[in-house]
C-alpha cells in the first residue's frame, strides 16, 4: 500500500513540478486571469489523472519463443506447511503510515462538510432576501462580506449605496457569477488526493488570487479603477480566512493593486499557445509507453486453470510490509484473466473474490477442465529470516504422470521470467496436494517472497505486475508451441 501511496505522490508531483514551473515563468502576474483559472485547475487535475494512466505510442512485431532450454530441478521445495505459513505478527509500520496518509485527506473533506454547515446555519440566522439571481444574507459575522455558491453575506452596517459598498457588491456578484466556489470546492477535493504535492498547494494560493483578479475587473468595469484600488489599499482586517468562501478583504493586496494597474501585455497568445506543448509533453513522458508489451498469441485455444492461492479465512502469508498473500494472490490473478483474451487463452479460476476454497475444492475444479493447464499461484514467505528465499520458484511434482510436460512449462515460464530479470528456478514440490492431484501439465508458482521490498513494489505496481502476468502468459504460449512441435 504504502509503495503505491510513494508511487502516485512521486508521479503526482513531477507532473506538477513541469506545470508549476511553466505558470510562474510565463503566465504568473499576467492579464490571462481567465485563462491562468483554466490552466491551474485543468493542471492540478491532471496531477490527479496521469498516475494513472498509460497508453500506447506504437507496437511492435511479437516473438514467439518456443525454443528455450528445459531446466534442471533446482532442489527441494518445503512442505505444504509453507504454503499455509503465516508470519509472526509484528508491528506494522508500512500499514500505520499508509493509515497516517489517509487521516489528511479526512480532515480536509470533514472542514469543507463543517465549513458547509456552519454557512448553511449562518444563512438560516441572517436576514435573506432575494435578488437578481443570487441571496443576500444581511450578517453581523465579522467575517462579512463574502460570498458562497449563489449567496451573499453581507455586514449590517455596510450600505450598498454607498461608494465601497457598490464596488465591493459588484466584486462579489462576480464570484457568484464567474463560480468560483465550485473552483474552490474542486481544488480542495483535488488537494485531498495529492496533499503530499507541494506544488498543488501553490496552484491554490494561485487560483484564489485569479479569482480575486478577475472579481477586482469585473468591479471596476464600470467605476473609478483608482477609488476602488485605493479602497484595497486602506481595507485592513485580521478577520480568519474560511477557505472555501470568497472573502472581500483576504487575499494579498500588493499583487491585486498590480492587477488593477498593469497594462494588458505582450505576447498573451503566445503564452497561452505554449501551454499546449508543455501538456502534451508531460502527458507523453509520464503516460506514454515507447512500445507495446510483446504479445504471443496462440494460434490455438489453451485453457488455463488458475489456482488462486489462500482466501477468506486463510489469509496465507503476511509479510513485513503490510501485505497479505491472499490479496496478492487475487490481484495477479485478476490481472492474469483480464489480458488472457489477447494471448488466446482461456481462464478458469478457483476463486475471483475473497473466499476459502478447500483444496480438495480446487483440485476438483481443475480435473473437471479437459486438455489444461494448472498453475497454482502463492507468494513465498520464510520461516527463518536468514534463510529467506527470494527467487520465483517454479513446483512441479516430479513422481507424477505429467512430469516431463510440467517440467517444460516451468522451463518456458522460468525462460520469460529470467528475461525480466527475476531469478527463477524449477523445484520440486511434491507435496503440494493442488499439483499432486491434478490431472494436467501442472505447477506452483511462488511469486517471490512477501518479505522482499523490492519484489513487493513491483507487484503493486501496476505497470510492472502488468509486465508479470504478460511474461507468465507468453511463457504458457511458448509451452504450448513447444509441446505442439514434439
Amino acid at each position: 500500500m504504502i509503495a503505491s501511496i510513494l508511487s502516485f505522490s512521486l508521479k503526482s508531483m513531477a507532473c506538477s513540478a513541469v506545470f508549476a514551473g511553466y505558470y510562474l515563468l510565463v503566465l504568473r502576474n499576467t492579464q490571462l486571469h481567465r485563462f491562468n483559472r483554466a490552466y491551474l485547475l485543468l493542471t492540478v487535475l491532471l496531477s490527479v489523472i496521469l498516475p494513472f494512466t498509460h497508453f500506447e505510442l506504437f507496437s511492435i512485431a511479437p516473438i514467439a519463443v518456443a525454443d528455450f532450454p528445459v531446466l534442471d530441478i533446482s532442489g527441494k521445495g518445503a512442505d505444504e506447511d509453507l504454503m499455509q505459513l503465516t508470519a509472526s505478527r509484528s508491528f506494522d509500520w508500512q500499514q500505520f503510515a499508509a493509515m497516517l496518509y489517509f487521516i489528511v485527506p479526512t480532515i480536509i473533506v470533514v472542514k469543507i462538510i463543517a465549513k458547509s454547515i456552519w454557512i448553511h446555519g449562518l444563512k438560516r440566522k441572517g436576514q435573506r432576501s432575494q435578488r437578481d439571481g443570487f441571496v443576500m444574507v444581511r450578517t453581523d459575522d465579522p467575517r462579512a462580506p463574502f460570498s458562497f455558491m449563489n449567496t451573499l453575506f453581507w455586514p449590517v452596517h455596510m450600505r450598498e449605496d454607498s461608494a465601497e459598498g457598490g464596488n465591493i457588491l459588484m466584486h462579489e456578484l462576480a464570484h457568484i457569477r464567474q463560480h468560483h466556489t465550485i473552483d474552490k470546492i474542486l481544488m480542495q477535493l483535488m488537494l485531498a488526493a495529492t496533499w503530499l504535492n507541494p506544488f498543488n498547494w501553490l496552484m491554490k494560493k494561485e487560483l484564489w488570487l485569479q479569482h480575486e483578479f478577475l472579481a477586482d475587473k469585473y468591479a471596476i468595469k464600470d467605476s473609478d479603477g483608482e477609488t476602488f484600488a485605493r479602497m484595497l489599499l486602506y481595507s485592513v482586517t485580521n478577520t480568519p480566512n474560511t477557505s472555501i468562501v470568497n472573502p472581500f478583504f483576504q487575499s494579498p493586496v500588493k499583487r491585486r493593486l498590480l492587477m488593477l494597474t498593469q497594462g494588458k501585455g505582450s505576447y498573451s497568445f503566445m503564452r497561452r499557445f505554449l501551454t499546449v506543448p508543455v501538456l502534451a509533453a508531460t502527458v507523453l513522458l509520464l503516460s506514454a509507453d515507447t512500445k507495446a508489451p510483446n504479445v504471443v498469441r496462440s494460434p490455438e485455444k489453451i485453457v488455463l486453470v488458475l489456482d488462486v492461492g489462500h482466501g477468506g479465512i486463510d489469509v496465507g502469508a503476511k509479510g513485513a510490509h503490510g501485505h497479505i498473500e491472499k490479496d496478492i494472490t487475487l490481484a495477479i490473478s485478476k490481472k492474469l484473466v483480464s489480458l488472457s483474451d489477447e494471448y488466446n487463452i482461456q481462464v478458469v479460476t478457483s476463486r475471483d473474490a475473497d473466499v476459502y476454497p478447500t483444496l480438495q475444492d480446487r483440485a476438483q475444479i481443475g480435473n473437471a477442465v479437459d486438455n489444461a493447464i494448472f498453475i497454482s499461484l502463492h507468494v513465498n514467505a520464510s520461516t527463518v529470516p536468514d534463510k529467506r528465499i527470494d527467487s520465483y520458484m517454479l513446483g512441479i511434482n516430479t513422481k507424477g504422470a505429467r512430469y516431463e510436460e510440467s517440467k517444460l512449462l516451468a522451463s518456458a515460464l522460468a525462460n520469460r521470467l529470467q528475461a525480466q530479470k527475476l531469478d527463477a528456478m524449477v523445484v520440486e514440490r511434491n507435496s503440494i496436494y493442488v499439483v499432486r492431484e491434478s490431472k494436467h501439465p501442472a505447477l506452483l508458482i511462488e511469486c517471490g517472497n512477501i518479505d522482499d521490498a523490492d519484489n513487493m513494489a513491483m507487484l503493486d505496481d501496476e505497470t510492472r505486475r502488468e509486465t508479470l502476468c504478460r511474461n507468465i502468459l507468453n511463457g504458457i504460449v511458448d509451452y504450448s508451441l513447444r509441446a505442439q512441435k514434439k
